[in-house]
């Protein structure tokens, strides 16, 4: 039974640790160092650049996608085709940028253009008519839809994310590693 227990905790911490996606504790001396030599070199003009520029592009979008006039939630689901229309760009925007992000942390796994804005905006219009079918059996606008829109949203990424790297990974196989490490990422 005692082993049981031992052998019980120690898959648990093993599954822990798997999903596990910063550094835990274990900077290189490498990158340490590429730190003190950017923050030695960084001018104050850059650092306030950065600060105030940074959000800019999140602001953007989050007052670009509220100018979009909206009917009425009574009207219904039938008629409020620009709710579903920002839905479904808000979550290409989400989506293309995840892709992005991925491909900048992990180079091998780097979609072209054409790839990123291809899965991003197919994935987004699955999750989007997946939402509408929900709405128009259930209620509209449905609460947390965003959370509703994800499971379709995540697999359709997965699955043309698998189809286009698919041979890569046969070819070389440590890549499912930083594929599954992005995913983790993407999946918090």
């Amino acid at each position: 039974m005692i082993k049981r227990l031992v052998r019980a905790r120690q898959r648990l911490w093993a599954a822990w640790m798997a999903v596990q996606v910063e550094f835990q504790g274990r900077y290189s001396l490498d990158r340490l160092q590429l730190l003190d030599t950017y923050s030695n070199s960084l001018s104050i003009w850059r650092l306030v650049a950065i600060l105030l520029l940074t959000p800019l592009p999140s602001l953007a979008i989050s007052l670009l996608k509220e100018a979009l006039p909206l009917n009425p939630m009574d009207a219904g689901v039938l008629n409020n085709e620009a709710f579903f229309v920002r839905a479904w760009l808000v979550v290409a925007f989400i989506n293309g940028n995840m892709l992005l992000q991925m491909g900048q942390a992990a180079p091998r796994l780097k979609l072209t253009t054409v790839q990123i804005v291809g899965f991003a905006l197919l994935a987004a219009g699955i999750a989007v008519v997946f939402i509408f079918l929900v709405c128009a059996l259930t209620v509209f606008p449905i609460p947390f839809g965003l959370l509703v829109v994800a499971p379709p949203d995540v697999i359709m990424i997965c699955i043309r994310f698998v189809y286009i790297a698919g041979p890569r990974w046969r070819a070389d196989p440590s890549l499912w590693n930083e594929a599954m490490r992005q995913m983790s990422v993407f999946y918090c």
